[in-house]
């Protein structure tokens, strides 16, 4: 998705595990609490936890199939 932004480093895709104490301060700084997809760029915080399970896709008995 956007490769040619990401090869240029305007965009970048980060996971962070809560549970490891080494990210309090990345989900402090993003007021991120348990599973969440969030955009956030310059001082804006974007939730996207609710489209983003909205439209993923789950892999049942080797099938892809949509959430909707």
């Amino acid at each position: 998705m956007y490769p040619a932004q990401l090869k240029k480093g305007q965009i970048t895709f980060k996971s962070v595990n809560l549970d490891e104490k080494e990210n309090d301060p990345i989900a402090k700084q993003c007021k991120a609490e348990g599973q969440q997809l969030l955009f956030l760029s310059k001082g804006k915080r974007v939730d996207l936890t609710d489209k983003g399970f909205m439209y993923a896709k789950n892999l049942t008995d080797g099938v892809i199939t949509n959430n909707t």
